[in-house]
C-alpha cells in the first residue's frame, strides 16, 4: 500500500479554528490521490484518542475507504452547515454529494486539546455518518 507523507502537509496548530480544521479535512479528502495524501492529512487532524482507536494510518486508510465513509473520498461538492461551538467542543454537519450525485451527511465532532504536543489545537474526535435521505424539492 502506498502512503505518501509530506513535510508540506498541514498540521494542527492553536491558530487553526475548528471550522478551518473541518475545511482542511474536507479539502484533503476531496483531493485524495493514489498515495492517499488526503487521508493522511485528515489523520494528522485526528485527536490523539481518535488516532488510538482508528490508527495507525494504514488502518485509518482502510476505514475511510469502507462504504460508510467512502462518499467523502473525491466528492463532487459539499454543503457545510454552521458550526456549533460550546466551550472546548465543536460540531459541524456536512452534506456531501459524491461522484454519482448521491448525498450523504456527516457529523464532525471536534475538541480543543487540553495537554500534550497538541495543547490548544482543535482536532477531530469523530466523524459519524448520519441517517440522511435525498429529498426531492418541488418548486
Amino acid at each position: 500500500m502506498l502512503i505518501h507523507l509530506s513535510i508540506d502537509q498541514p498540521m494542527p496548530s492553536p491558530d487553526i479554528l475548528p471550522q478551518q480544521v473541518v475545511a482542511i479535512q474536507l479539502k484533503a479528502l476531496q483531493d485524495n490521490d493514489e498515495t492517499n495524501t488526503g487521508i493522511s492529512i485528515t489523520f494528522n487532524f485526528a485527536a490523539p484518542d481518535n488516532k488510538a482507536y482508528t490508527g495507525p494510518l494504514d488502518k485509518f486508510i482502510q476505514l475511510v475507504k469502507n462504504p460508510v465513509y467512502a462518499p467523502l473520498l473525491n466528492f463532487k461538492k459539499c454543503e457545510v452547515n454552521k458550526i456549533h461551538i460550546e466551550g472546548d467542543e465543536a460540531q459541524q454537519i456536512v452534506i456531501i454529494t459524491d461522484q454519482t450525485g448521491k448525498k450523504s451527511a456527516f457529523l464532525f465532532s471536534l475538541s480543543k486539546q487540553q495537554n500534550g504536543p497538541y495543547q490548544n489545537c482543535w482536532m477531530t474526535d469523530s466523524v459519524i455518518r448520519l441517517a440522511y435521505e435525498d429529498k426531492l424539492v418541488k418548486a
